[in-house]
C-alpha cells in the first residue's frame, strides 16, 4: 500500500469513528423539573381617547402610554397579562397570556392605529368591567389593573367596590 492509500484508510476510519459516536445520545439522564405557574393575572388598560393626542409630552399622551405599557411588559414575565383599551366603550385587545412578545407586539402596534382613537376617558367603567375579566365572583377576584391615561375627568369622586385581593394602580401621563 501507497502512503496515499494508508492517509486515505485513516480519513475513513476516522469519519466513520467520528459519525458513529454524533448518533450517540450524549446529554444524560433525563430529569424531570417541576415549575409554579403564575396565578398572578394583570390587566393593563390603555386610555384610547382624544385627550390622548394631545402633545404636552413627547411624541404625545397616547405613545408615551404605549411605551410605559411595553416598559411594564418587560418587567413583568411569567404574569398572566391581558391588554384592555377603553374610551367610550371598553375593548379587550390581547386576552389573557404568558407569551410577552406577543404582548409586545400588540401593544407596539397600537402606534399605528390612531384611527381607533377617540370619545372620552371613562375610566370608572373601565375598571369596573376589567373587574369581571378578573373574575366574575367578587370574592374570588385576585390580581392587578394598571391604568394608562391622561385621567382626564378624575376631578370627581371615584367611588368603586374593588375588593381586598385587587390592586389598581393609576399611571397619569401629562
Amino acid at each position: 500500500p501507497t502512503l496515499f492509500r494508508n492517509v486515505q484508510l485513516l480519513f475513513y476510519t476516522t469519519s466513520t469513528v467520528l459519525f458513529l459516536m454524533s448518533l450517540a445520545d450524549w446529554r444524560g439522564a433525563e430529569t424531570t423539573l417541576e415549575g409554579k405557574r403564575s396565578t398572578e393575572k394583570t390587566i393593563l388598560l390603555i386610555d384610547n381617547s382624544l385627550s390622548m393626542l394631545a402633545e404636552d409630552v413627547r411624541p404625545n399622551r397616547y405613545e408615551k402610554a404605549i411605551l410605559m405599557a411595553r416598559h411594564f411588559l418587560k418587567a413583568a414575565p411569567g404574569h398572566e397579562i391581558s391588554v384592555v383599551l377603553f374610551s367610550d366603550t371598553i375593548r379587550k385587545y390581547v386576552p389573557f397570556t404568558t407569551d410577552i412578545d406577543l404582548l409586545d407586539a400588540r401593544v407596539s402596534g397600537l402606534k399605528d392605529q390612531y384611527k381607533n382613537v377617540g370619545g372620552s376617558s371613562n375610566i370608572k367603567q373601565a375598571i369596573r368591567e376589567s373587574l369581571d375579566f378578573l373574575d366574575t365572583n367578587p370574592l374570588a377576584r385576585k390580581g392587578n389593573i394598571v391604568v394608562f391615561s391622561d385621567a382626564d375627568g378624575m376631578d370627581e369622586d371615584f367611588p368603586l367596590e374593588i375588593g381586598p385581593s385587587v390592586s389598581v394602580a393609576i399611571i397619569a401621563i401629562a
